[in-house]
């Protein structure tokens, strides 16, 4: 995998996972309870990416 591709993966999961906490906060009924599993599936999916991308 090319540095650029992962650098642009990064980005895109720092900016969805972003998106989770900022949905998180601004409704703490619904999403709180969807959210914290849906960050926790964010967080092993960002670190697949880095085990990925330091595997050659």
């Amino acid at each position: 995998m090319s540095v650029e591709w992962t650098i642009l993966l990064m980005t895109v999961i720092a900016a969805v996972f972003a998106l989770g906490i900022a949905l998180n906060a601004s409704n703490s009924g619904f999403v709180s309870t969807t959210g914290s599993g849906w960050a926790a599936g964010m967080k092993e999916l960002g670190s697949e990416v880095v085990r990925r991308a330091a595997t050659p």
